[in-house]
């Protein structure tokens, strides 16, 4: 059920604001959206606010129903599904003409759920044969251009994990396309049993995932946070809020917003990078980074996530502009805990900006 602005007002919610930041705090590590993203008017309310959520005086409960809206209104269209299961299937024919025992499967974001309108598809094509990935790579990638079908293309050769990304000319969808490699569905499995167990993360993860995708910040390839890594650590922040450390009948205090904040507050001001490790495994915990030798002499300040499926492999050992990520988050927080009406009409929409996918989006979606 979803809470109600009726009535008095808790002193736990009153306890669980923000509080506002003192005098000398400093708003200097701000990560400004990219200047060809077009923005709208803040004084205008987003277009996915709900008329009801304007009702709550309350800013965190408004902030919870604001963050349902927001995931509501970026849910996959019929076209969005249409479109994806369409170059799909021209993939999955140009694969077998060119190996005609290969096979198509998708992973990532899109099979797990988690994808907004935005989204790549990440696809492994298991071909069946034995050739080197450099050779196959650039086989699909002739065959593609000779077809006309990418509008943008680069193969990414020197990654541990080599992939052909390209933009599909007729829908504008982006893709990472992968050979014979298992480790990504895997991972499925993985996914949807941790967000049957705390399904309150599939809100926080698409409000973080858009947050970033905003600021350029969610490209592995290019030092940001992944989806997979990204839901590592929407998780272990749920684990360890005070919600799933108390007696489940204390749950009800807390809402997304509370969850939202929290997650913001943990990785852009209080988290110890150079030290701490996370591993969601069981009900979660930290680690010394140093007892996995993933302290690293040139990046003592990468984040160390455990992957799930692979106690050895260090998530976020890529991930080289977490500091970015970190001035963003920590930003973000700020805006929070200041509440400034000047910024925006909607709590969540201080961090969130209206931009042209947002204002694309089908009737149906508003």
């Amino acid at each position: 059920m979803k809470p109600t602005n009726k009535g008095k007002k808790s002193d736990d919610r009153r306890r669980s604001r923000s509080r506002t930041p003192s005098k000398g705090s400093s708003v200097q590590d701000f990560i400004p959206l990219p200047t060809t993203t077009k923005l709208i008017s803040q004084l205008q309310v987003a277009p996915w606010v709900r008329p009801h959520t304007l009702d709550f005086s309350d800013i965190l409960l408004q902030l919870h129903e604001e963050i349902i809206d927001f995931y509501d209104y970026m849910q996959p269209s019929k076209k969005d599904q249409e479109d994806r299961l369409d170059v799909i299937e021209r993939l999955k024919n140009i694969a077998q003409e060119l190996w005609p025992t290969s096979q198509i499967d998708i992973f990532g974001s899109y099979e797990t759920g988690l994808w907004l309108p935005n989204s790549d598809i990440d696809l492994v094509i298991m071909t069946g044969t034995d050739e080197d990935l450099t050779e196959l790579i650039n086989a699909f990638a002739y065959k593609i251009c000779s077809l006309g079908m990418a509008s943008e293309m680069d193969r990414i050769l020197t990654a541990k994990v080599p992939i052909l990304k390209m933009k599909d000319r007729k829908t504008g969808i982006y893709l990472d396309i992968s050979f014979n490699l298992d480790n990504g569905l895997q991972g499925i499995g993985v996914v949807k049993e941790y967000l049957e167990k705390y399904p309150e993360a599939k809100y926080i993860i698409c409000v973080i995932k858009y947050f970033l995708k905003q600021r350029g910040l969610n490209d592995t390839y290019s030092g940001g946070i992944g989806s997979f890594l990204l839901f590592c650590l929407v998780i272990s922040s749920i684990q360890n809020h005070p919600a799933h450390k108390q007696d489940r009948k204390y749950y009800s205090r807390y809402t997304l917003a509370h969850y939202l904040v929290s997650f913001l507050k943990l990785y852009g001001e209080d988290f110890s990078y150079e030290v701490v490790g996370i591993s969601i495994k069981g009900e979660g915990n930290y680690f010394k980074k140093s007892s996995r030798n993933w302290y690293y002499n040139e990046k003592p300040g990468y984040i160390a996530v455990e992957c799930p499926q692979n106690p050895d492999n260090d998530l976020g050992k890529n991930s080289f502009s977490i500091e970015l990520v970190k001035k963003a988050f920590s930003h973000a927080y700020k805006l929070f805990c200041a509440q400034s009406k000047k910024v925006a009409l909607t709590p969540l929409n201080m961090i969130i900006r209206v931009d042209e996918l947002i204002l694309s989006r089908p009737p149906c979606h508003r």
